[in-house]
């Protein structure tokens, strides 16, 4: 089973080209499951690595059986995946791919993340509005089409208007030790980023003990722009 998790703001509809390319090329079954407070999944007063493994374990747990997993994440999900990996949420990850996950921490980063947990709710008039604001947050305008499928999930209307689906209050107010997920794990790890990705650096990867695996042509969403690339990661030929 192909276990695909999407970052920070994100939904599962953004795989949609890795879903695409696992059409033709994975040999079994996947699940692309929306992270807590994201997408169309629930809300929680609490969003550590632990609570989301959790809840994507309970999630997904009814479809994969005894199926060995192997997960792929990207940036928050890439966390997960090795979150997942420790064995402590009842799912067999046998290996974990994380692409563009950021792995340096400065206090000027979290500060940042606390900024946006206490920004009100921002509504717009028009869905297109708010698609558009989806793909900005994600660093994605340019690369998706706000009316197209990849948006689906990530905006929901309310009474004030359209909005994004994502719950401001997931943005993170502490960082999980990369080293300890990757000991914890003991499962093969491949540690990936976009060749432009200004979040993670190659030196970074090398330094929580992983030989860093660099993407030609992309920036911290390679699964979006080279899809194919991200895939042949999971298949071995990356």
């Amino acid at each position: 089973m192909l276990l695909l998790l999407h970052g920070l703001g994100g939904t599962a509809d953004l795989w949609e080209g890795v879903m695409d390319e696992a059409a033709r090329r994975w040999p079994g079954p996947w699940l692309a499951p929306d992270l807590l407070g994201h997408g169309r999944s629930p809300r929680s007063s609490l969003y550590e690595p632990g609570q989301y493994a959790a809840a994507v374990s309970e999630a997904v747990a009814g479809r994969v059986g005894d199926a060995p997993i192997v997960a792929l994440g990207h940036s928050l999900g890439g966390v997960i995946a090795l979150t997942l990996a420790t064995g402590w949420f009842g799912l067999d990850v046998v290996g974990v791919v994380g692409v563009g996950i950021k792995i340096a921490w400065s206090a000027e980063d979290l500060e940042d993340m606390a900024a946006l947990r206490a920004k009100p709710v921002r509504h717009f008039a028009t869905r297109k509005e708010a698609a558009e604001r989806f793909l900005l947050v994600n660093g994605l305008r340019g690369l998706v089409d706000a009316g197209g499928p990849m948006c689906q999930g990530g905006v929901v209307e309310d009474e004030g208007g359209w909005r994004l689906a994502h719950d401001p209050a997931s943005f993170p107010d502490f960082v999980p030790s990369m080293d300890d997920l990757v000991r914890l794990g003991h499962k093969p790890v491949v540690l990936a980023r976009g060749e432009r990705d200004e979040m993670v650096s190659a030196a970074d990867i090398a330094a929580v003990g992983v030989e860093p695996t660099e993407i030609a042509g992309a920036g911290h969403n390679a699964h979006v722009e080279r899809p194919g690339a991200v895939l042949d990661l999971v298949l071995g030929r990356g």
